[in-house]
């Protein structure tokens, strides 16, 4: 375990999120790291509290994330949380955290908001209250709160990281801007969410034109909202070429996972306002071959609205057999997803209803 302890990438413990270049590195180590887990069950290796091992579980945990594989992430911060020696570190509080991201992309805000707001605890019981590394807790709790629908207290939270950011130069400005600017359009603001993206450092000169030429795979979120922003404007053409941007970068840099399926989602959907209802199908088809390939946990959600979105598009086509079966299948899937702390909300059978089955967004 030394050795693979040694040479797994640590990103966690800078708070400064992705890293793409580190993924090989990464990758390599992978397969050992889950050789030790096996055996460790298998013989009873760490029976006992081992803070290197739930330290070198937390690092493959953050990998793990990053490249959506929600589900084994999950077990190794489970297994990671039960073997830490010390429970009022920063460390712990980086486990903590991250089992909240992993509640919040399978879009369980309540229970992410929960663990962001017991790491943010520990974390301000051992750091100054303006100390950069809260920042990014901030933020997450913020991101939950925009998925809830409470955004005066949402706006709170971001609101202090972009305070904190901007008292200490910080890089990660850009992050805090893009959620506050994700919240303002949640509450029906899409001028002032623009207004506020374009405060990003490394955005505030880009025209579309520019931003849409950029290959800077760290846009893609950024793409996304601003895609969103353009379809709330009302310009839905400019909307959908970024939402096609967006899907072509995650393609290229992510796997096959939530990340592309959300983006395929929407493109279709605005490929379908504009018109185009047999390549709409075509990616809504792409989108339900992935969430079906996905852990239950995981792709359940996105499978009920890519075949409510189908119905739709056939329904259009005149296909209406087909489209009666695609409102069928995803009603039963919505009907086996369980509700065990309250964050689906399901109104009256309509579009909403699917919507919600997802995360708002996506980053």
């Amino acid at each position: 375990m030394a050795s693979v302890a040694e040479n797994f990438p640590d990103t966690y413990t800078a708070g400064i999120g992705h890293q793409v270049a580190s993924w090989k590195d990464c990758e390599k180590s992978l397969s050992h790291v889950g050789s030790i887990v096996d055996k460790g069950g298998e013989f009873k290796i760490f029976e006992e509290k081992n803070q290197r091992f739930a330290e070198l579980l937390l690092r493959c945990s953050w990998y793990l994330y990053e490249k959506e594989n929600y589900s084994l992430a999950r077990s190794y911060v489970d297994i990671a949380l039960e073997k830490f020696v010390d429970k009022d570190s920063l460390t712990y509080a980086s486990a903590v955290d991250l089992g909240g991201l992993i509640d919040l992309d399978i879009c369980h805000p309540s229970a992410a908001l929960m663990a962001f707001e017991q790491a943010y605890t520990i974390s301000k019981s051992v750091l100054p209250s303006d100390d950069l590394f809260l920042t990014a807790n901030q933020v997450n709790s913020g991101h939950a709160l925009t998925e809830i629908g409470e955004f005066e207290k949402a706006q709170g939270y971001l609101k202090q990281s972009i305070d904190i950011r901007i008292m200490h130069s910080s890089d990660r400005i850009g992050n805090s801007y893009s959620n506050m600017a994700s919240l303002l359009l949640r509450m029906g603001n899409p001028d002032d969410a623009e207004a506020m993206l374009k405060n990003c450092p490394t955005l505030k000169d880009f025209s579309d034109e520019t931003f849409l030429q950029t290959g800077n795979p760290r846009f893609s979120g950024d793409m996304v909202l601003l895609s969103r922003i353009r379809y709330a404007q009302g310009r839905c053409n400019k909307a959908l070429k970024f939402a096609s941007k967006a899907l072509s970068f995650r393609r290229k840099y992510c796997s096959e996972r939530l990340k592309v399926c959300d983006s395929l989602y929407q493109v279709s959907v605005l490929r379908h306002e504009t018109g185009e209802l047999e390549l709409a199908q075509q990616l809504l088809q792409e989108c339900i071959v992935i969430s079906e390939a996905l852990p239950q946990a995981e792709g359940l959600g996105h499978l009920a609205r890519a075949n409510y979105k189908a119905s739709q598009v056939l329904e259009g086509l005149g296909k209406l057999e087909e489209s009666a079966l695609h409102l069928e299948k995803a009603t039963n899937i919505r009907g086996e997803l369980t509700k065990p702390d309250g964050d689906y909300v399901l109104v009256n059978g309509g579009a909403s209803d699917f919507d919600n089955l997802v995360p708002w967004m996506l980053w």
